[in-house]
């Protein structure tokens, strides 16, 4: 199977991809431009949201970069926009984005139970969860089981009553491929998955390493049709284009992983 749009994008909200000139120039993208909506980062009310949103039109496939992982819940957008009739949706990410938010909200933290909801999404796998200190504060749920939560072995946990699954390299593999019981997905990325020596991020990190994450996408890529990828998970900075030393070289690592990850999505595309 493969990729069913091969487009690449950047929803440039922050700034943050538009400094990783070797991305730019190797792949580029095409660009689509929210001035002014900073008011979606972290969260926003739905309203605010939508009129946000609807400026990216419908057209806006393939795989694409949101900026740091306080617009993460801009997967919603692409998720619901997506021309596939049913979907499966898996999402890397160390933290668990299915806590409830104030009525009428969205947030970088919420949006997973915004997906939940559509009636053409069927699955969710979410792979890398170790932050999970949220779920006893919040009371978050599985969203009607439809939520299933993987993770690689290394970090410690606390113990909560939501189910999560601890497996060993080749395990999680099997895992995923085992648990994905629908042909046409969509990827969601959030750089915070993986391990601090091959990202940083703004967050909490996780332990799932660069290669792991390449195996992966690579194994979907050869047995599901993927029908989206969006990237979130880069180093925020108040002003992109000056960056101190510490900034710049972590949009240097973040950059690096992009282009992997890219060229492991596009290979023989």
């Amino acid at each position: 199977m493969g990729l069913v749009f091969k487009d690449v994008g950047v929803i440039d909200l922050d700034g943050s991809v538009m400094v990783q000139e070797n991305l730019l120039l190797k792949f580029k993208p095409k660009i689509y431009t929210l001035p002014g909506d900073h008011r979606l980062k972290i969260w926003t009310n739905l309203s605010n949201y939508h009129v946000s949103c609807q400026k990216l039109g419908n057209t806006v496939l393939g795989i694409n970069f949101c900026g740091t992982g306080e617009f993460h819940h801009l997967t919603y957008y692409l998720v619901k926009n997506n021309p596939a009739p049913r979907l499966g949706v898996v999402v890397f990410d160390n933290h668990p984005d299915f806590l409830p938010t104030f009525s009428g909200y969205i947030s970088c933290g919420s949006w997973l139970l915004n997906v939940a909801a559509l009636d053409k999404v069927k699955q969710i796998l979410v792979v890398g969860v170790t932050e999970l200190s949220g779920l006893k504060s919040f009371g978050a749920n599985l969203a009607g089981e439809k939520i299933i939560l993987l993770a690689p072995k290394g970090k410690k946990v606390p113990t909560t009553k939501y189910p999560i699954e601890f497996y060993a390299e080749d395990e999680l593999f099997a895992k995923i491929e085992e648990t994905l019981k629908i042909s046409d997905i969509y990827i969601s990325i959030d750089k915070d998955v993986l391990h601090p020596l091959d990202s940083t991020t703004t967050w909490e990190q996780g332990e799932l390493r660069l290669k792991q994450l390449l195996k992966v996408l690579a194994m979907l890529k050869n047995k599901y049709r993927i029908w989206g990828v969006d990237i979130c998970g880069e180093y925020g900075s108040a002003l992109p284009q000056i960056q101190r030393a510490e900034e710049k070289k972590a949009t240097s690592q973040n950059e690096k992983a992009n282009l992997q990850i890219l060229e492991a999505l596009l290979m023989g595309e």
